[in-house]
């Protein structure tokens, strides 16, 4: 009875593994020469990850409008823009930098962004 017992509490142990939950996106989930977008502060939730040179790429709808931190690790600056293909308000994403919380102004709004060139 006690093996049984026992047995059980170790299933169940191993059960609450399987139901974890995944890890928190985190600022070193950027890569070194990539500029990367977030969609929560502090560098949460890794929406698009690129590296330096690439022209204007629209967000994919899942994650389109939820930009809210930002790391640029290449000595490119970077942009987005609020509407498609590279149109509407823009912020730029300067070199070698990063913010963890961005103006409530551009908070949610990057749909389309690119890595050869700011705003």
């Amino acid at each position: 009875m006690k093996v049984r017992v026992g047995l059980m509490l170790a299933i169940t142990a191993l059960s609450g593994l399987a139901w974890a939950a995944p890890a928190a996106a985190s600022e070193s989930e950027c890569l070194s020469n990539r500029v990367c977008l977030f969609g929560n502060n502090d560098f949460d939730w890794l929406l698009s990850m690129r590296g330096a040179g690439y022209g204007n790429y629209n967000l994919i709808s899942s994650v389109n409008d939820k930009m809210d931190s930002w790391i640029n690790r290449t000595g490119t600056n970077a942009a987005g823009y609020s509407n498609a293909n590279g149109s509407g308000d823009c912020q730029t994403f300067h070199s070698n930098s990063k913010d963890n919380n961005v103006n409530f102004a551009n908070s949610d709004e990057v749909s389309s962004w690119k890595t050869n060139g700011g705003c």
